[in-house]
């Protein structure tokens, strides 16, 4: 479908027959179309679930915006946090990854493109929940 260069690497997103749509960094899937609800819930609730009181989130990573979605619509939730390291994932992922990306237009959410340990460095002890979407360097 299309094939761009992020950072050092190469982003892609490819149709696969039984997959759908697929985000692929440097040749690795990251998540699909037809699946990626299942990662996508599971490293949002979980943590979420675990805490009495999750007004605050930090995201890490999760440039697709698929946790961002399932972050959003949790009611204890008020602010939302991402840090996305290239704005590249952020701008592919809202072309072509519609269903995931819709996390963006939540109203909770605050984007920033930088280094997310940078970023948590400087806002020590200001989340409830940390949650930590980067990239999977054996895919997924």
């Amino acid at each position: 479908m299309g094939q761009f260069h992020l950072r050092n690497w190469p982003i892609s997103i490819e149709f696969r027959k039984n997959h759908g749509r697929a985000l692929v960094l440097d040749g690795i899937i990251q998540c699909t179309e037809f699946d990626e609800f299942a990662y996508q819930e599971m490293i949002a609730f979980l943590p979420l679930c675990s805490h009495p009181n999750p007004k605050k989130v930090l995201i890490v990573g999760g440039g697709d915006g698929g946790v961002a979605r399932e972050v959003a619509k949790h009611p204890a939730v008020e602010t939302i946090f991402q840090v996305e390291i290239d704005s590249r994932v952020i701008e592919v992922s809202k072309k072509f990854l519609p269903f995931m990306s819709v996390g963006y237009s939540s109203p909770k959410l605050s984007l920033f493109v930088e280094d997310g340990f940078k970023f948590m460095m400087q806002h020590k002890e200001e989340f409830d929940v940390i949650i930590t979407d980067s990239s999977d360097p054996v895919g997924g």
